[in-house]
């Protein structure tokens, strides 16, 4: 079975670019996010470029790179804010 993906929807979760204001503010590259998040750098930058959905796994394992609850991401998300 496919992972669950938000994508960009009418009421889909999905603002790739909260999530690079996350990374930045806590001063990682897209590298040493890649690293920490354990996926690919291009992964990282069509997530955050919302040309591609994260994974619901995904999101999970952003927040704990980024020390966050899954549930700030969505939140975030959801309201469209950013860090």
């Amino acid at each position: 079975m496919a992972p669950k993906r938000w994508v960009r929807q009418a009421g889909a979760l999905q603002n790739g670019r909260a999530l690079l204001e996350l990374r930045l503010s806590r001063s990682l590259t897209k590298d040493e996010a890649a690293a920490m998040i354990g996926c690919h750098v291009k992964a990282l930058h069509h997530i955050e470029q919302e040309t591609r959905g994260a994974s619901e796994a995904m999101l999970f394992r952003i927040a704990a790179a980024y020390g966050v609850n899954p549930l700030e991401i969505t939140r975030r998300e959801a309201a469209g804010a950013v860090a």
